[in-house]
């Protein structure tokens, strides 16, 4: 009998047919225990207690872990692995004292123990009365065994004396925490007299967490999983169901799996953990569960005694010895916050009511801080208004940083606590915008720039004549507009709101609608028109002695003058910058992106180093702060550095962790973004060779949709430039070149300045591919004369190696080795280690057309280095199919590097004989041949993978070696 629904329970005077207590989950789990995630080496473990057990030696194995840990999942494996084995199988479930189940329990122990041994457990015979037992092999699963009462006991102590008689397997699983003393001693017994098999399951990792939802333990979702379940599969399943709750009209339908179940289920398996509670102990768990999720145990009794008298001490003794709820310090706490929930949402909306009023009363007395206060606050029918309405408002202030989705709420509550008369309309202009902050640091951007736009609608309200509060409201939607991909709309409010204060010259107010005006306008493309005002904003700054604003008018002088190929201008902005935040405290660049933006310009000069170090002191900032919307900024930018200094596996890490923080947020075009660089990667990371993931990440680029947003967007640059170089990648040349050309025009000038020379020699890639040499030649032109003008190493490379394209496509493969040549020193002059791989590449082919056996070996070697340093695995199959066109038959300058054995092994290895082969037939160890065999590869400049070719780098032939 498969199945495990229902309760049956069938034992015979001669012999055991079934019982069955339980449910297996939608689980199927094969001999090797593959159905349970992170339980392999435990199922393991059992499989050879069964092996045991077909052989005639019976066992006893002790199932431990805390409440959720999964032991009812992994006994439910057990029962698969002993049915497929064709064991009869006994499983018994605990119900708990006091219940008519755990009656019927007990006597389904009592006739197990005369079918198993011909007398009752009580009767404990002795060795001279064992009978002969069951001819078919029997395994008996025992579940919470702790509330299996007496019997349990009696019968596990009968089993531990006689289990080498009796071809029987007993797998017992409790909850060490609530298991009864005897039952305890029993086991430890069994273990210390070597006839108990104890297994011990605790917390999966963060992979295993992830692997068992569907998700990828990389992404932000999977930690936050892992963090709030502590690995506890139990409640990674409910939290994950939770999660992903479908919509009422959604239809969709539950599939199979581990995580198939909706919350609903797993909130039915937490409620049976309070069944059997007698009414004062129900009263007191509920009262835990309104008060909160850490309860002073003074509080509760105070708080239960007002609300339902009786008595407190037992009752609360009854709880935590069910586990329910766990001493910690000197609080109580539930045993996990899922626990806490699910009660307090079956607790009746009246006794909800009645405790939080009882616990503000209680709380209130005592002179609690406003986060304390809160709940009870929004939960009860308020008195004092007013009172209530500024104690939710500290309350907000307090927790926004590390909640801000509930300080939200707790804005929102004391709004409805103010009156709505004009004398309040002040501070309900204040709560509001506090309470669009805290939406807007909770990603929920659209929500925040709803609620701003109601406030600004019309100026003429009360509670909008202060110009300070109206200005950091505009500032705050101008900001959600950005994030929202609108920048124009943000700049053309700015511009609204900064007409009427122009004829202020210092204005504090007209400064910051300024400062978020030069930001919208860098994003939006639109850096020229605001010079003049950046230029008063700088003159203001420095006038107030502001210094933490100067820096960052200076900081987005110095990326919109990049952008704009001004890069004179750009160097000394960005050195002015660099200099005050260098100098500046943390706390003075907590706001506005100085860093960040400061960071992006540097990179655009080609000054990683610097770039770096300001991002990471930005990451400091935010993580501290907890400012969650410009942490996908950070990252896509940190990511770029690792790209740009040729740390590939590194910047993929970052951009998936990007794409998760977007997706927190709401940020679609860094989304976008992300997205396109984690395929960029991808490509660079081969498509041929690398992970499965890299190659769909490539092909799914190439197909996307491009994407539409207006050129000169900063984050449309991005994704234009990295997706040209993906499908250029993945084969798509007409795509690329159509990519390219319709947002940035037939001369590219629309698109970003500092970059213009790396898209042209992309473009002189795509077309000649298309055989366009007329094209490739003019955009080459164009490349280098821009590139002298830039005068950036990293941008005069790409200008030469495009036009070495173009000369080597004309088959003038001299000159293109001398633009090769020069564009290698910029490379390495710029940092720019992949380029630099590339153009190594690029080098030994052009050398290899010129018949340059040896200059191709030698250039291969540096670019293995590089491959090797780098993690560019796009570039390895072309390394070693230059190693075998190009062996050194006419030299003997690799045999000249080698010592005598060195030869006799690379001869060998070439012809195809094993390490093991070659060891026998030189007499050497197996170990030492490739030891040999290292020596090669690296004076060769081969990989393991160029082993077939190494008979062909010598002369000589296996029998010469011999």
């Amino acid at each position: 009998m498969r199945g495990r629904a229902g309760t049956g329970v069938g034992v015979t005077p001669v012999g055991i047919h079934h019982a069955v207590v339980g449910n297996s989950g939608g689980r199927t789990v094969g001999m090797d225990g593959a159905g349970l995630v992170g339980r392999e080496w435990h199922v393991r473990r059992v499989r050879e207690d069964m092996d045991r057990l077909r052989a005639g030696a019976g066992g006893l194995v002790e199932v431990v872990g805390e409440p959720g840990i999964g032991k009812t999942r992994f006994l439910g494996a057990v029962q698969d692995l002993a049915r497929e084995a064709g064991f009869r199988v006994v499983a018994i479930t605990g119900c708990g004292a006091g219940r008519t189940q755990d009656t019927e329990c007990a006597g389904v122990l009592r006739r197990l123990a005369v079918g198993l041994f011909g007398a009752p457990a009580a009767g404990r015979p002795g060795p001279e009365r064992m009978p002969a037992g069951p001819r078919v092999p029997v395994v008996v699963v025992l579940d919470d065994a702790h509330a299996l009462g007496p019997e349990a006991v009696d019968f596990l102590d009968l089993l531990t004396r006689t289990v080498a008689a009796v071809p029987v397997l007993c797998v017992v699983a409790h909850r060490e925490r609530q298991t009864p003393p005897a039952l305890r001693f029993v086991l430890a017994r069994g273990t210390e007299l070597g006839v108990v098999d104890r297994v011990e399951l605790g917390p999966l990792s963060r992979e295993e967490c992830a692997r068992l939802v569907g998700d990828r333990a990389a992404t932000r979702r999977a930690e936050e999983l892992f963090r709030d379940s502590g690995g506890y599969p139990l409640y990674a399943l409910a939290l994950h169901a939770l999660r992903t709750l479908p919509t009422e009209d959604s239809g969709r339908r539950t599939p199979a799996g581990p995580g198939a179940y909706g919350f609903g289920h797993f909130e039915a398996l937490l409620l049976g953990e309070t069944v059997g509670l007698s009414p004062q102990e129900q009263s007191v768990l509920e009262t835990a569960a309104v008060l909160g999720p850490v309860i002073r145990p003074e509080v509760l009794e105070q708080v239960h005694t007002r609300s339902a008298p009786g008595r407190f001490d037992q009752a609360l003794e009854g709880v935590m010895g069910r586990d329910l709820l766990r001493l910690s310090g000197r609080a109580l706490t539930f045993r996990h916050p899922l626990m806490r929930r699910v009660v307090y949402e079956r607790t009746s909306p009246l006794r909800r009511l009645s405790v939080h009023a009882h616990a503000l009363a209680v709380l209130r007395a005592e002179g609690a801080e406003p986060l304390e206060l809160a709940p009870h606050i929004a939960g009860s029918v308020s008195l004092e208004p007013l009172r209530d309405a500024e104690a939710l408002v500290l309350a907000g202030t307090e927790c926004e940083s590390v909640t801000p989705e509930q300080a939200a709420v707790w804005y929102d509550r004391a709004l409805r606590l103010l009156p709505s008369s004009d004398d309040h309309a002040a501070r309900r202009f204040e709560v509001s915008r506090l309470r669009a902050g805290a939406l807007a640091r909770a990603g929920r951007l659209t929500d925040s720039r709803d609620v701003l736009q109601e406030l600004l609608r019309r100026p003429g309200t009360p509670g909008t004549d202060r110009v300070e509060d109206r200005v950091e409201a505009v500032v705050m939607c101008a900001y959600n507009d950005m994030r929202l991909g609108r920048p124009a709309q943000a700049c053309a409010m700015l511009r609204s709101e900064i007409a009427p204060l122009t004829s202020d010259r210092t204005s504090r107010e007209r400064l910051k609608l300024t400062l978020e005006l030069g930001l919208s306008a860098l994003l939006a493309g639109e850096y020229p028109p605001v010079r003049h005002d950046l230029l008063w904003a700088h003159d203001a700054a420095r006038n107030r002695g502001e210094r933490h604003h100067q820096a960052t008018v200076l900081a987005i002088t110095a990326c919109g003058e990049a952008f704009e190929g001004q890069t004179a201008l750009a160097k000394l902005a960005a050195d002015s910058a660099a200099a005050l935040v260098d100098a500046l405290p943390d706390a003075l660049l907590a706001e506005r992106g100085t860093l960040q933006t400061l960071a992006w310009a540097e990179l655009l000069l080609e000054r990683a180093t610097d770039a770096e170090r300001h991002l990471e002191r930005a990451q400091a900032l935010l993580e501290r702060s907890g400012d969650a919307l410009a942490m996908p900024h950070v990252l896509i930018e940190q990511a770029m550095i690792h790209l740009y200094a040729g740390r590939l596996p590194r910047a993929l890490g970052l951009a998936r962790q990007a794409q998760e923080a977007s997706r927190t947020t709401g940020h679609a075009p860094i989304l976008t973004a992300a997205r396109t660089l984690e395929s960029h990667l991808g490509a660079w990371l081969s498509p041929r060779r690398g992970g499965s993931r890299e190659r769909d990440a490539v092909a799914d680029a190439a197909a996307r949709p491009d994407p539409a947003p207006a050129a000169g967007n900063r984050w449309t640059h991005l994704t234009t430039t990295l997706r040209n170089h993906t499908r250029l990648s993945a084969g798509h040349l007409g795509a690329c070149a159509e990519l390219l050309l319709r947002p940035g025009g037939p001369d590219l000038r629309v698109l970003a300045a500092p970059l213009l020379p790396q898209y042209a020699e992309t473009l002189v890639t795509a077309f000649l591919e298309l055989r366009d040499q007329e094209q490739a030649a003019s955009l080459a032109a164009f490349a280098q004369e821009y590139a002298s003008r830039l005068d950036l190493p990293g941008q005069r490379a790409h200008a030469a190696r495009a036009h070495a394209h173009v000369l080597a496509a004309a088959g003038r493969h001299d000159e293109a080795l001398t633009h090769f040549r020069q564009a290698e020193v910029w490379f390495a002059q710029a940092g720019k280690k992949a380029e630099l791989a590339r153009c190594l590449r690029d080098t030994a082919r052009t050398l290899a057309r010129l018949g340059r056996s040896d200059d191709v070996r030698s250039v291969v070697r540096r670019l293995s280095g590089h491959i090797a340093a780098t993690g560019a695995g796009c570039l390895r199959g072309d390394a070693e199919r230059l190693l075998a066109t190009h062996p050194l038959h006419a030299t003997t300058g690799l045999k000249d590097s080698l010592t005598k054995r060195e030869q006799q092994v690379a001869a060998l290895a070439g012809t195809g004989r094993t390490n093991a082969d070659i060891a026998r037939q030189l007499g050497l160890s197996k170990r030492t041949i490739e030891n040999y065999l290292v020596k090669i590869y690296r004076k060769a400049g081969a990989s393991p993978a160029s082993r077939e070719n190494l008979g062909h780098l010598l002369p000589r032939t296996a029998q010469d070696a011999t």
